[in-house]
């Protein structure tokens, strides 16, 4: 009996494991362009509420009623009780510039072979995280990643700067450095050591 129970607590800590793990794995999942859109859509030919198979376009327009990209379609887009969910991914060159985007919706039309817009357009709204992600550029304040300790990077000495080249006093290889590149004594060299320093 007590050998049955340790082998329950077991099989429930290694479940639990590995929850956690598949947990973890899907939280570091590489994040992409593509974004749930969920819509009502009611089909006044048919009972109501609307419940069917339609295929659908959807069109990205900015605020000035120019197309963002090209038109995606989904052939079979399941809508029950009015309710439908796709996945669209116009790809990140068409949140770019973080202007205002407007999603048409049409539906096909079998009787004229044609999408059917429906109106109005439903303007794309910024989700929590993405409103965040805004500022990624440039970090939190604390850790500012235009800044060095508080220091603008253009104030930061960097590998080509000409200050590491430039003829200013002491030079490269100047005697007012302390060199020891041959192992010998270096004449005319003195310094001093302050606090627990030993030379």
């Amino acid at each position: 009996m007590k050998q049955e129970k340790s082998m329950a607590q077991w099989t429930r800590n290694l479940l639990a494991v590995c929850l956690i793990v598949l947990a973890c794995v899907a939280s570091v999942a590489a994040q992409t362009t593509a974004f749930t859109y969920q819509g009502r859509f009611t089909d006044s030919t048919v009972a109501q509420p609307t419940n069917g198979t339609y295929q659908m376009q959807f069109a990205l327009f900015d605020a000035a009623n120019a197309p963002v990209g090209a038109a995606i379609t989904v052939p079979s887009v399941q809508v029950v009780n009015g309710i439908f969910t796709v996945s669209l991914d116009f790809g990140a060159a068409a949140f770019a510039a973080n202007a205002e985007r407007l999603l048409e919706i049409r539906v096909f039309n079998p009787a004229t072979s044609v999408y059917v817009p429906l109106s109005p357009r439903q303007p794309v709204t910024s989700a929590p995280f993405a409103i965040r992600a805004l500022n990624a550029t440039t970090a939190d304040v604390s850790t500012n990643t235009l800044n060095v300790g508080g220091t603008p990077a253009a104030q930061i000495i960097k590998e080509g700067d000409t200050r590491l080249t430039d003829t200013r006093t002491p030079t490269a290889g100047s005697t007012n450095y302390i060199q020891n590149q041959n192992a010998a004594a270096q004449t005319s060299s003195n310094f001093n050591i302050s606090g627990t320093g030993a030379a």
